[in-house]
């Protein structure tokens, strides 16, 4: 089953907040936004269209769509549906999926320059193979360094899928994640803003503080939040404040905690829980633009050494061949 993009995302969101703003019905949205959709979303819409109109709750529709749709979407679109604010939970959606978009968007800037840089060096500094073995020789050396190189890539991406994924449920893999410079606190970053953006939105809906802080945990997608908060839910059944109880088990780090036991005390945790899950978003991409400078400059370092690699793997082989020359045939 095709995965919808975060683009995708972003625009069925926004859309569909729009259209709940303006009085439309949510058979009619659904249709509407199916009508205007790429293919791949547009199937999407349609599928879930046809369960809205069997009578399922849209949460439960969603759920039904997995893996298209995460435990994020489903948990807010559940809430802020029976709270009556579905328009307030697409937002936060779509303004999530945003700073997903922005910062892939970032990223790939950065990197086509230095990318393309690499594929002309393999390219270029092969070029000598050409007038000493042939052309056949020079194809079959650069195909052979671009499945090096393409190796390479596909294996860190596939360690970092894994590692990622276990990060999920084993806190030693995460925090084996979290270590890495710039990718670890923008992986936080982003947890936060899915906690905080589920709380809300369960909050507001006026589900029992135990269970939706469980839920907000859980759709975190980080395993050291979900122990603690696994940790602290006892001491919520007992009575004690949410920001007390997340002191105790340190769910969130001293300056969220601040916060939030100021937003509790005024009585506006729904805004507060609003304005972190914003800043978290934005603190995310702000870390992924200083991380995304750095990475071009690695590659480029790729680059030099792979150019000065064959300048000496050329030279000592021009050498050979001079010191190796018999001219009397001998």
């Amino acid at each position: 089953m095709q995965q919808l993009s975060n683009r995708e995302k972003r625009e069925f969101y926004a859309g569909l907040a729009r259209l709940m703003r303006s009085g439309t019905a949510l058979p009619s949205a659904l249709e509407l936004l199916a009508r205007n959709a790429p293919r791949r979303l547009g199937d999407f819409l349609r599928a879930l269209n046809d369960r809205i109109k069997d009578g399922e709750p849209l949460g439960d529709a969603l759920l039904r769509q997995r893996p298209k749709v995460s435990e994020l979407e489903a948990s807010i679109v559940t809430a802020s549906s029976r709270s009556g604010h579905l328009d307030k939970g697409c937002d936060q959606l779509a303004r999530y999926y945003e700073a997903l978009v922005r910062a892939r968007r970032e990223m790939l800037s950065r990197l086509a320059y230095p990318l393309v840089m690499l594929h002309f060096a393999v390219f270029a500094l092969n070029v000598q193979l050409i007038l000493t073995k042939g052309t056949v020789v020079y194809l079959r050396t650069v195909l052979e360094q671009f499945v090096m190189w393409y190796a390479i890539a596909a294996v860190v991406w596939l360690a970092w899928k894994a590692i990622n994924e276990a990060a999920r449920h084993d806190v030693t893999a995460e925090r084996l994640l979290n270590s890495i410079p710039g990718l670890g606190p923008i992986r936080q970053k982003f947890a936060l803003a899915r906690f905080f953006a589920t709380l809300d939105s369960q909050l507001d809906a006026q589900v029992n503080i135990w269970e939706a802080f469980g839920n907000a945990a859980k759709t975190s997608d980080s395993a050291r939040i979900i122990k603690r908060a696994r940790a602290a839910i006892p001491l919520l059944q007992q009575g004690e404040r949410l920001s007390e109880a997340m002191a105790a088990k340190k769910v969130l780090p001293e300056e969220y905690l601040r916060s939030f036991r100021v937003a509790e005390q005024a009585g506006d945790l729904d805004a507060e829980l609003t304005l972190m899950a914003q800043q978290s978003e934005e603190m995310a991409v702000a870390s992924l633009s200083r991380w995304s400078e750095w990475l071009p400059r690695l590659i480029y370092g790729c680059v030099l050494l792979y150019g000065g690699w064959q300048i000496v793997h050329w030279y000592s082989g021009y050498v050979g061949a001079i010191n190796s020359y018999d001219p009397f045939g001998q």
